[in-house]
């Protein structure tokens, strides 16, 4: 924790690395091991470095597509909870060279 960039928030990053540190740990054997290829580090450019946060879960690293997206989900009723489809394909539609209908 020497770095020049980390320089003043030392502690604080420290502190950071020791939580995310125990939140992977596993027990092998009756010995305490730490993982810690899975912790992962999402870069967020023009941030404050006191800004950083541990998430305990899963983080995507992405932004809405449209102002007109909401910024937070939130269930309709306590019984239902959020559902969030994640895809790997991309869902815009595209006009085909004919033009696309089945005119038939």
């Amino acid at each position: 924790m020497s770095s020049k960039i980390i320089g003043a928030e030392s502690t604080f990053f420290a502190e950071l690395c020791v939580k995310a540190a125990l939140t992977v740990r596993t027990d092998k054997d009756g010995k305490p091991k730490c993982p810690i290829s899975n912790i992962h580090i999402l870069k967020s450019h023009g941030q404050s470095a006191l800004d950083s946060e541990l998430v305990d879960g899963f983080a995507l690293n992405c932004s809405r597509a449209s102002p007109a997206m909401p910024s937070t989900l939130t269930a309709t009723s306590p019984s239902q909870g959020v559902k969030i489809a994640l895809l790997d394909f991309n869902l815009q539609v595209v006009m085909m060279i004919d033009g696309g209908g089945d005119d038939g």
